[in-house]
C-alpha cells in the first residue's frame, strides 16, 4: 500500500472514531431534549453513503493501478516495415544459395521427398542447380509457422508486405523482370533479379513466395 493511501484511510478511521467519541458525549449531554432516533438515522445514511465512496474509490484505484501493470508488462509487437533489401537476397528461412545438397543435409536433416534436383521440408520447397541451392519456396502459412516456431519476427516482411493480388504485388515490387505462366496457364510466377525474390500466383492471389538465384533463372 502507498504512503499516500495510507494516510487517506487512516485519517478515515480517526475521523470516524473521534466523530463516534463526539456523538456519544452529546448524546449524554442532550438524551432528554434531542431526538435521537432520527439522528442516529441520519448518522447511519452518511455513514453507509461514506463507506460506499470509499468502496467505489478503493475499487478504482485498485483497478487503474492493475491496468498500469499489466499494461508495461504487454510486450509491444515488432512494427513490421515495407522496406525493399537494398541487396538481393542470398538466404531464406536458414537455406542459402552457397549450401550443397550435402550441406543441406547436414543443417536440416533429410528432406520428406526427393525428386531429382527438388527437396520437400515440410512447406518448403528446395531446388538445386549444380549442387547448389537455386531456390527456396515457401507458403504464407509456411513462413508464419516458420516464424513463429523460430521466433524470427523479420521473415514477416514477407507475409505483410508481399501479399494480395498481381496488381499489389507490382505496385509494391515494381515490374518484375521475368514473368512465367504455368502450362495451363492458371499460375503466374514473378521474377525480381533486383532482390532475388519470387512470387507466385493463383487466381490474382498469392499463394507462395522466396528466393531464387539470378544466375539460373526459374522456369515451370
Amino acid at each position: 500500500m502507498k504512503l499516500g493511501t495510507s494516510i487517506f484511510l487512516s485519517t478515515i478511521i480517526f475521523s470516524f472514531i473521534a466523530f463516534y467519541g463526539i456523538t456519544v458525549l452529546l448524546y449524554r449531554i442532550t438524551q432528554n431534549s434531542w431526538n435521537w432516533k432520527k439522528i442516529v438515522k441520519g448518522f447511519f445514511c452518511i455513514l453507509i453513503i461514506i463507506f460506499t465512496v470509499l468502496s467505489v474509490f478503493l475499487a478504482g484505484k485498485w483497478y487503474f493501478d492493475h491496468k498500469k501493470k499489466v499494461s508495461k508488462n504487454i510486450v509491444k509487437p515488432v512494427e513490421i516495415s515495407c522496406i525493399l533489401p537494398k541487396k538481393p537476397l542470398t538466404n531464406f528461412v536458414g537455406f542459402m544459395f552457397s549450401h550443397s545438397k550435402s550441406d543441406t543435409k547436414f543443417f536440416h536433416g533429410a528432406p520428406i521427398k526427393e525428386k531429382d534436383s527438388t527437396w520437400i521440408y515440410g512447406d518448403i520447397e528446395i531446388s538445386f542447380h549444380e549442387n547448389k541451392i537455386k531456390s527456396v519456396i515457401i507458403s504464407p502459412m509456411g513462413l508464419a509457422l516458420f516464424s513463429l516456431n523460430n521466433n524470427d519476427k523479420r521473415l514477416n516482411f514477407f507475409n505483410k508486405c508481399i501479399q494480395g493480388s498481381y496488381e499489389e504485388i507490382i505496385n509494391f515490387l515494381g515490374k518484375p523482370t521475368q514473368i512465367k505462366i504455368s502450362k495451363d496457364q492458371l499460375e503466374r510466377m514473378l521474377l525480381y533479379d533486383k532482390y532475388n525474390i519470387v512470387v507466385k500466383l493463383r487466381k490474382n492471389n498469392v499463394y507462395a513466395f522466396g528466393i531464387y538465384n539470378s544466375k539460373y533463372g526459374m522456369s515451370y
